[in-house]
C-alpha cells in the first residue's frame, strides 16, 4: 500500500445511530482492518468541519436542497484535510484493503453502470494522501459547478459520480490517478457481469474473498413515501401515477410531514403537483402511469402524485388511468 495514505477509514451517517444492515457493513470494514483508525462522521461533525475549517464553503454547503449533495461534497473535504480512505456505509468488505492502494497517491473505484456519456467514477470508496492536489482543485470547483438543484440528476452533477468523473478527466494529464476495477470492488447488481465472478453466487463470493468490497447500493438517501392516509386541502391524490419531468422543485421531508411539500407547492403558482419523492411539478406535464415494480422505486412504496385541485381536470384528460385511488 502507498505508505502516504494515512491508515484511517472514514464512514458517515446522519447520528452515532446505524440501520441493522450499515451496522453489518461497517463491522466487516473493521474486522478485515483491525490496525486502522475507524471514524463515523455524523452530520453534526460534517458541518463542524467546514464551519471551522472551510467557512468559505459553508453557504454553499447550507444551500444544497438534498442531504446527500452534503453527504457527497463533506467526504472530499475530510479526505483533503485529513487524508485516508472514505466507503460508503453500505459498501460490504471481504479482506483488507490494503493491496488495493499502490503507486498512485489517490485512488477511485468505477461506477457499476456507464453512462451514455463515459465510463463513470464512483465516490462510494475513495483513498487519498493528506492535502492531495487533486481534492484541493475539486473543493475550490464545488461552489462554481451548482446550475440547478431539483432531480437525482442534478446531484449527480453537483456532488456525485458525474461531477466527480469530469473533473478527474480534467486533473489526470496532470498527475496519476488510480481506478479500482469491478473485478475488486462490484456492485452486487451486477456481479454476474463480470467475467472473473461468472456463475458464482454471492456466498462463493464472499467464501472465497473473490472481491474487495460488495456495493449493496441501499440508496437510502433517496426518501421515498407512501400516499398520504388521508386528503390534503386543495389537491387529489392519484395512486399508480405521476407526471414524468416538468420538475420545478424539491422539498426533503419526513415522514408523515405531507404538509411541508404542500404548503411549497401551495404557494407556488407555477406547481401544479408534487409526488412521492419530493418532486414539485410545473405545468406542461400529462399523468402517466407509474408502476411500482420499477427499478427506481423502493419496495413497499405505491408511487402517487398530488395534483392541485384546479389541475386535475387538464391533466387527467391528458392520460387517465382508470381504476387507482383517487381520494
Amino acid at each position: 500500500m502507498n505508505n502516504s495514505i494515512p491508515r484511517i477509514i472514514h464512514q458517515t451517517w446522519k447520528t452515532e445511530e446505524l440501520p441493522p444492515d450499515y451496522l453489518l457493513y461497517r463491522e466487516s470494514v473493521r474486522t478485515h482492518n483491525p490496525d486502522w483508525d475507524h471514524w463515523l462522521w455524523t452530520d453534526t461533525d460534517n458541518r463542524r468541519l467546514i464551519d471551522q475549517h472551510y467557512p468559505w464553503f459553508l453557504e454553499t454547503y447550507d444551500g444544497y436542497k438534498h442531504s446527500i449533495e452534503r453527504a457527497d461534497a463533506v467526504r472530499y473535504f475530510i479526505l483533503l484535510h485529513y487524508g485516508g480512505v472514505y466507503i460508503d456505509l453500505d459498501m460490504e468488505c471481504l479482506q483488507p484493503i490494503e493491496p488495493l492502494f499502490e503507486k498512485e497517491d489517490v485512488h477511485f473505484t468505477l461506477l457499476a453502470s456507464p453512462t451514455i456519456h463515459d465510463t463513470v467514477i464512483s465516490n462510494a470508496l475513495m483513498a487519498a494522501s493528506r492535502e492531495h492536489a487533486f481534492f484541493a482543485f475539486l473543493t475550490k470547483r464545488l461552489p462554481h459547478v451548482v446550475k440547478s438543484d431539483i432531480t437525482f440528476a442534478d446531484v449527480f452533477n453537483n456532488t456525485g459520480p458525474d461531477m466527480l468523473t469530469r473533473h478527474i478527466r480534467l486533473f489526470e494529464n496532470v498527475m496519476p490517478i488510480g481506478v479500482v476495477g469491478l473485478d475488486k470492488v462490484c456492485d452486487r447488481g451486477i456481479l454476474d457481469q463480470v467475467p472473473a465472478l461468472s456463475g458464482m453466487s454471492i456466498d462463493e463470493i464472499r467464501t472465497g474473498k473473490h472481491l474487495f468490497f460488495i456495493h449493496h447500493h441501499t440508496n437510502i438517501w433517496n426518501v421515498q413515501h407512501p400516499p398520504p392516509p388521508a386528503t390534503i386541502d386543495g389537491f387529489v391524490v392519484l395512486e399508480n401515477q405521476d407526471i414524468f419531468g416538468f420538475d420545478i422543485d424539491y422539498v426533503e421531508y419526513g415522514p408523515g410531514e405531507y404538509g411541508v411539500i404542500a404548503d411549497t407547492a401551495a404557494a407556488n403558482p407555477d406547481a401544479v403537483a408534487f409526488n412521492y419523492n419530493g418532486y414539485i411539478k410545473g405545468g406542461g406535464g400529462k399523468l402517466e402511469r407509474c408502476s411500482a415494480d420499477s427499478g427506481w422505486i423502493k419496495p413497499g412504496i405505491t408511487p402517487w402524485v398530488c395534483v392541485k385541485q384546479g389541475a386535475i381536470k387538464h391533466l387527467t384528460q391528458a392520460n387517465s388511468v382508470p381504476g387507482d385511488r383517487q381520494v
